[in-house]
């Protein structure tokens, strides 16, 4: 089934000196971005027309189809150490199409432009960044896309501004649709971003390519494996043991304080108020901890990469069933769902079934 990225409060972000930390990019599983009701969804009716059956996808992180004329592509990602001074990150595109109708003909050109803002936390997206193209040969005989994108911190001026997360609702917010005319993509004013681009071609014989260099896919020439939704383990965080129900040394659920969290974890990388009163301080050892209004440690959640363990030996390397055995059944959860609840701990699950995100709260 396909999992959400955990959703907290609304952030208020306050800069703590992350300015220099680099925005990392991460394809996530297909089971993660896909949508819950699958079969009734435009991306599902779409695939299956291309001969692609997302409920048993030939690849389980990137899938594309050329059928009949129309090429059909599906991949989705996600962010790593965005930290900075606001909850969100805007992402801009540029698309540039270009058909042939002949070998020796001038390839006809179309340039438009597409912006949009996601909701953040501790360093990610709170929802999968979803990727798909479905593209007609028509009566042309090649054609080729290409796509240059920038995600960072920024602002679009009187549209997308400040250090609240601008929009009532919502996780994500399309700024712009595509267009021909810039638009908002020229007013984009970025602080900090990564850029990186998605190149897509095919023709009548039925060759066709997709591949991104820096996400690291060719989709004939090298498929990606499991390693590379599964970030490298953090070595700050190697020894740490998280307590069900009680925190981690130096961090006492339901006690504590700001200046006590910092002394035992470190300088943070990012300190992130919510409007509610809630903070959320993340540190290096891919831990974030949330303070009540009062400054007590609230919860504690692990991020990509953690390398400690809960005090039952459960860690990010554990499976579903894994957690099963060191916790019997969970409280709250069905079989396949992407989080299980126990007494003082929680576990979200990815694509593979596999722990992804650790929470410590009270008992």
């Amino acid at each position: 089934m396909a999992m959400r990225l955990l959703t907290l409060c609304l952030l208020l972000a306050v800069p703590v000196h992350a300015k220099d930390q680099p925005i990392d990019l991460r394809l996530l599983s297909l089971a993660e971005g896909l949508p819950k009701n699958l079969e009734k969804s435009t991306v599902f009716k779409t695939a299956l027309s291309a001969g692609v059956d997302l409920r048993k996808p030939s690849h389980p992180i990137v899938v594309a189809s050329y059928r009949g004329g129309s090429l059909f592509h599906l991949f989705y990602k996600s962010t790593e150490n965005a930290f900075g001074n606001r909850p969100y990150l805007i992402q801009r595109m540029k698309r540039v199409l270009r058909s042939w109708k002949s070998a020796d003909a001038k390839p006809e050109e179309t340039v438009e432009y597409k912006v949009e803002v996601f909701k953040t936390i501790a360093g990610a997206l709170k929802r999968p960044d979803t990727h798909w193209g479905d593209y007609g040969i028509g009566a042309y005989r090649r054609r080729e896309v290409i796509k240059e994108y920038a995600i960072g911190f920024g602002e679009i001026p009187g549209v997308c501004e400040g250090e609240l997360w601008p929009y009532d609702k919502g996780l994500f917010r399309m700024l712009q649709e595509w267009s021909k005319e810039p638009g908002l993509y020229a007013k984009v004013r970025f602080s900090r971003a990564r850029t990186w681009r998605l190149e897509v071609s095919f023709d009548t014989s039925g060759s066709y390519r997709v591949r991104s260099p820096e996400l690291g896919f060719d989709i004939h020439a090298r498929l990606p494996g499991e390693e590379a939704i599964r970030p490298r383990p953090n070595p700050d965080s190697l020894g740490i043991v998280l307590l069900e129900g009680r925190g981690l040394r130096g961090v006492k659920l339901g006690a504590g304080s700001e200046k006590a969290v910092v002394a035992a974890l470190g300088k943070p990388l990012e300190r992130v108020k919510s409007r509610s009163g809630n903070t959320n301080l993340s540190f290096r050892a891919s831990l974030t901890v949330n303070l009540a209004p009062d400054g007590k440690v609230n919860t504690v959640f692990t991020r990509a990469g953690f390398a400690g363990r809960t005090a039952k030996g459960a860690s990010h390397e554990s499976t579903r069933e894994d957690i099963r055995k060191l916790y019997g059944e969970p409280k709250r959860g069905k079989a396949d769902s992407d989080f299980w609840l126990f007494d003082g701990v929680g576990f979200w699950f990815d694509g593979y079934d596999r722990v992804r995100v650790v929470t410590i709260h009270g008992q």
